[in-house]
């Protein structure tokens, strides 16, 4: 894993959003299907069926908001927290460098929770393919339908579970990442090196997902209606239990496929950084 504290300040951003748009390119038909099953209860096999139905022209429909907020919410994600990190090193040097990953992960995560507007939009635009009561058509059509008919807050929707979600999940990748490649053999050759890179982004990654994978669900179970009334993320957590039969076990419709996903994303993500910014640090000499 490279150094990335001597050079500029720029590269974590750009190296984020670059290897973001990669991994979404490969990964996105997987996150559909997985959305489909988070709002319907419904398995993988009747989720694909559902894709395949709609015909492959529409399988990358509604990539715009995920693209948009995934490269910028990586972007912000790499590199707020290694500025955060380095602004925190300098002004408090006596703080262990445990609690100057944490609070760095966390003012990062949150940060990136602006970004919550692209993830309501990209949630209408998977349901209304196959739900009567909410029809979008594109992106543009998703943000000035929310503009014209409804206030401000519906683009925030959903915005406690992101808030949850994002600080601590970056916290825990963070302060787990270099642990983790560490752990590894020291790698002989570039091959190695890329090897060890996706597994342990992949495992990291994955693990990660599974571990707040709840949260999404609230998240769009509570995203997927438009001008209703605005419910607290416990009553929703309540609905969503009663509605899936009492069952913890049916919280974690999609999981399966959450995990495989986030093992094949994380892994490209972080081979895919490494890799950019190893590009972009031969700019600067």
């Amino acid at each position: 894993m490279l150094d990335h504290k001597n050079h500029s300040g720029w590269h974590e951003f750009a190296a984020g959003a670059g290897a973001s748009f990669i991994n979404l390119a490969c990964t996105f038909p997987a996150h559909k299907a997985m959305l489909r099953q988070q709002v319907d209860s419904i398995t993988l096999y009747r989720a694909v069926n559902q894709l395949k139905q709609e015909g492959i022209f529409k399988l990358y429909r509604g990539f715009a908001p995920p693209l948009i907020q995934k490269c910028a919410g990586l972007s912000l994600m790499f590199g707020s927290y290694h500025a955060f990190e380095k602004m925190f090193s300098e002004n408090f040097p006596s703080y262990s460098s445990l609690t100057i990953k944490i609070a760095a992960a966390l003012l990062a995560g949150s940060i990136e929770a602006l970004l919550a507007p692209l993830e309501r939009m990209q949630t209408l635009l998977s349901i209304s393919e196959h739900k009567d009561y909410v029809y979008v058509r594109n992106t543009l059509h998703t943000f000035l339908k929310i503009k014209k008919h409804y206030n401000w807050k519906e683009y925030y929707r959903g915005f406690t579970p992101i808030l949850l979600r994002n600080g601590p999940s970056t916290a825990v990748f963070f302060v787990c990442r270099e642990s983790i490649k560490q752990s590894f053999p020291t790698p002989h050759n570039s091959i190695e090196n890329v090897v060890e890179d996706f597994l342990s982004g992949a495992l990291l990654g994955a693990c990660n997902s599974t571990l707040f994978y709840p949260l999404n669900v609230v998240k769009v179970n509570m995203q997927k209606r438009l001008g209703e009334e605005y419910k607290s993320i416990v009553v929703t957590i309540r609905e969503i239990y009663r509605l899936r039969g009492g069952s913890i076990q049916n919280l974690y419709f999609g999981v399966h496929l959450n995990f495989s996903r986030a093992l094949v994303s994380w892994g490209i993500i972080n081979v895919s950084y490494e890799y950019i910014m190893k590009v972009l640090s031969r700019t600067d000499k």
